[in-house]
């Protein structure tokens, strides 16, 4: 392993691509691009999502996205490009060098209509087949199979990210990857790092689903073009673009538990340059439900606002620039049913409140030139402030941040595309301002770094990307070097491979990352100042496409991930039942991952995902190596997607199964307030009917429609002033079957 290391260190040159350059492509020399159209049976053209371009007679090709657009290079085995879409006749273009913004408007197979209904199915979810970092990209159509009301709920059908919640007092939830938890995956909102920090708790829940266009879910090594952070992978989430959008859509949505939500988006093309959208989000549960009757609310009551506001500015080929400013508001409160009966300070029962204020200013420009439009120049800026105060019984927390970002990007493009070199750098400074209790932490961390990269891509078969960066952490004062390796390479026709390696760090925010600090009745105990965490990741990941017709294929895919700790800050809770140890790593600390899955159109309308993850993820605590606790050890995935024709009619069906996890050690305590060494293992059911019309679709669906929830998730409910409280002891649901409702509606 330390030779790999040394290896990749040798070899490391410097990184990477800006997010504008991801949305904005960047045309190489002799690139080509537009937009696929096909005429309905009104007489006008719409897009054709996810339509095919290859080609003709080759293997190079390329998807659209949701909006139909495509950007492909040229090829020097053919001169033929091939359009393709179901229900549709195919056509081709005669090619020669390169051509930007075509428009071409596929014909309906009027053979296959008489007699026959042509439907189209939009997957949900797919990996891309050009990226060379092992990217899952969740579509509009794969958020809309579940409610999907936040980013926390959009991963019920997704075998990679598994959700659960943080405590059984405050209703955050809290995400995994590769077997460790989601503080070590970097989540970035239009590329930019946005869910961090003192947003660690209850951030998922800050982005609303029917605010995203998609999800791309990187595993491993990612790209370090936003920072060193990223530990198993990266999370971004793309909203939804002004210039893209419908006029107006609205999303309501009702559940059995009392919550209710409200989401309204609204687009406005002013010219053919400018362009806005508004976003808005109202959230709230004001009904109180206890159904294990242990005297505490199974889900807090809470009150969000989330107001949105983006603008874009573009002159094709030249120049991009866009502004989003986002606000929320966000209230908790849970605890004993009791605590609501008393409104003075004297209130002898337990209770929970937690109130954040956030806003977020996100700025990125991006500009192309050179005389073959082969170089272009990113600037992304972001800004945030959060503040929340919460109190947990008798323990309080206030906490402040102010964080700024910024990040440059230069990237040259030569020789079709063979060669592009990428060099960058910026500075990121989070202003931390925290209290627990009588104690202050307070500290401002100053990061300047500088990072470049080089891609190799000598054929569409292969390409290797070597990249690294260097930054200076001001406050440890520490040198930190961050290389990374990529490489992807296609054999077969059908089959591709792709390796990484990696190594990362981050700074440790540890009352927002730890649960068990605010909602149990441990003492905390700090052994040292905590360091900087540091860890390598490794892996490979294969898939490879298996034709079943004309327009239908299965992928498989099997992947192989292991992440090892070279420092991580512990919260050691097995030591004591009545004490949480805070320190650094002493010993060894590494997660091993491997998945493998089959999904894809096994009939004309049935989408089905099938997929299988085993989890071996230890730690050193004090001397002894354990399972990190409740880390699921299996993980099982069952789903199924059906359309009828025409779409009118959509059912959709999730089975998760969750194997047994390491629970914490509770010897110490009475008898009554013991767990055992591990939890079981249990099935989760979720269920959806969708029924679309013209300009609206209405859907009902049922979460855990098995109605299996943990047993006791609070321990010492009766007694939560006491030594042996802990509500931090979550291994699986909270909450039992529940059933909801919801109309979406549009104005094309």
């Amino acid at each position: 392993m330390k030779f790999l290391k040394y290896f990749i260190l040798i070899f490391t040159i410097v990184f990477s691509l800006s997010s504008i350059a991801q949305e904005k492509h960047v045309h190489q020399e002799g690139g080509i691009s537009g937009t696929i159209l096909g005429l309905n049976a009104d007489g006008e053209t719409e897009a054709l999502p996810f339509a095919n371009v290859y080609w003709s007679g080759t293997t190079l090709g390329v998807v659209a996205d949701d909006h139909g657009h495509f950007d492909i290079a040229t090829s020097h085995e053919s001169h033929y490009l091939v359009f393709s879409f179901l229900g549709y006749v195919s056509d081709s273009l005669h090619m020669h060098g390169e051509s930007h913004d075509l428009q071409v408007v596929l014909m309906p197979n009027v053979e296959q209509m008489e007699g026959v209904e042509i439907s189209q199915r939009v997957k949900g979810s797919f990996v891309s087949k050009i990226n060379p970092i092992h990217s899952e990209h969740i579509t509009t159509a794969g958020l809309q199979r579940l409610a999907c009301c936040n980013l926390s709920e959009s991963f019920e059908n997704n075998a990679t990210v598994d959700v659960g919640f943080a405590d059984a007092v405050s209703g955050a939830k809290q995400i995994r990857m590769l077997g460790l938890d989601g503080k070590y995956s970097q989540i970035m909102l239009e590329n930019i790092p946005s869910i961090r920090g003192l947003a660690s708790k209850y951030g998922l829940s800050y982005i609303p689903g029917s605010w995203m266009q998609s999800i791309q879910v990187s595993k491993g090594s990612s790209s370090i073009v936003s920072g060193f952070e990223s530990v198993t992978g990266q999370i971004n989430v793309e909203l939804k673009k002004p210039q893209l959008s419908d006029p107006l859509h609205i999303n309501v949505y009702g559940n059995s538990e009392g919550r209710a939500e409200l989401n309204a988006m609204s687009a406005v093309k002013l010219n053919e340059k400018l362009s806005t959208m508004l976003f808005l989000s109202a959230s709230g549960i004001q009904i109180k439900h206890d159904k294990n009757k242990d005297g505490f609310l199974d889900v807090p009551l809470q009150k969000q606002i989330n107001l949105l506001n983006r603008w874009n500015y573009e002159i094709e080929h030249k120049l991009h620039m866009q502004l989003l400013v986002n606000y929320l508001y966000d209230e908790r409160e849970g605890g004993q049913l009791a605590y609501y009966d008393f409104n003075d300070m004297e209130n002898p029962y337990y209770g929970m409140n937690a109130n954040t204020n956030r806003l977020q200013v996100i700025s990125k420009s991006g500009f192309i030139f050179g005389n073959e439009h082969n170089q272009s120049l990113g600037i992304q800026l972001s800004g945030t402030w959060h503040k929340e105060t919460s109190v947990y019984g008798e323990k309080s927390y206030k906490g402040e941040q102010l964080s700024f970002y910024s990040n440059l990007v230069y990237l040259l493009s030569m020789d079709d595309g063979k060669h592009q070199i990428s060099l960058g750098g910026g500075v990121n400074i989070d202003d931390y301002q925290q209290q627990f209790n009588d104690s202050v932490f307070n500290r401002t961390e100053t990061v300047p770094g500088v990072f470049g990269e080089y891609t190799l891509k000598p054929s569409e078969a292969f390409t290797l990307i070597l990249g690294g960066r260097y930054d200076y952490q001001g406050y440890y004062e520490k040198s930190l070097l961050s290389p990374r390796m990529h490489m992807k390479y296609g054999f077969a026709h059908h089959t591709s491979l792709r390796a990484s390696v990696g190594r990362s760090y981050r700074s440790a925010v540890i009352f927002p990352e730890n649960a068990v600090l605010m909602a149990s009745n441990r003492q905390i105990v700090i052994t040292e100042a905590p360091r900087l965490e540091e860890a390598w990741n490794y892996g490979f990941n294969i898939t490879h496409d298996l034709p079943l017709s004309d327009d239908r294929e299965l992928t498989l895919s099997f992947d192989f991930y292991r992440t090892d700790f070279q420092n991580q800050v512990i919260a050691d809770i097995d030591q004591s039942a009545h004490s949480v140890i805070i320190s650094n790593l002493d010993g060894h600390s590494f997660a091993n991952n491997v998945q493998a899955g089959i999904s894809g159109e096994l009939f004309r309308g049935l989408e089905a995902t099938i997929a299988f993850r085993y989890s071996d993820v230890e730690a050193d605590f004090h001397g002894e190596r354990l399972d990190v606790p409740f880390v699921n050890r299996y993980k099982g995935l069952l789903s199924f997607s059906w359309k009828s024709s025409y779409d009118k009619w959509q059912i959709d069906l999730t089975n998760q199964f969750q194997g047994d996890a390491r629970l914490p050690y509770t010897g110490d305590n009475p008898i009554e307030y013991q767990l055992s060494e591990r939890s079981p293992a249990y099935v989760i059911v979720h269920a959806q009917i969708t029924r679309n019309f013209k300009n609206w679709s209405v859907y009902l669906g049922g979460e855990n429609l098995t109605d299996y929830t943990q047993e006791y998730p609070i321990l010492a409910a009766d007694d939560p002033f006491g030594p042996y409280f802990d509500a931090s002891m979550i291994w699986g649901p909270v909450m039992g079957r529940m059933f909801y409702a919801g109309i979406r509606y549009n104005i094309y």
